[in-house]
């Protein structure tokens, strides 16, 4: 492989570590951004496209294309945890409105 594609190599390796940290902050909860690690895999894939006219098929394209299935998968979670957290704050919302019914009542009775 030539200097470039180990420098690929190494891009890809540093990206699915990145990806794979930031499954573990959206399981724990945090805050994490997708837009920069979809915009990594953007480069990646250009970079990859530009070295395949010399070396055919390029190894490392299974690779990317695993980071890209990564970056799906932490999608998906990050979805559902918003999913639960709307629902969360929606139940939160009718237990506050019955308390402050329920309290109105009883200072009305």
């Amino acid at each position: 492989m030539t200097a470039t594609g180990h420098q690929l190599e190494e891009s890809i390796d540093q990206l699915a570590a990145m990806i794979e940290g930031a499954q573990q902050m959206a399981e724990a909860g945090q805050i994490v951004e997708l837009d920069v690690l979809a915009l990594k895999i953007a480069v990646l894939t250009d970079a990859l496209h530009d070295k395949e006219e010399v070396e055919r098929p390029n190894p490392l394209l299974p690779r990317l294309e695993h980071l890209v299935e990564a970056l799906n998968h932490l999608e998906l979670t990050l979805r559902k945890r918003n999913v639960n957290l709307a629902l969360d704050l929606q139940q939160a919302d009718r237990r506050l409105r019955a308390q402050v019914a329920y309290r109105s009542e009883r200072s009305d009775g």
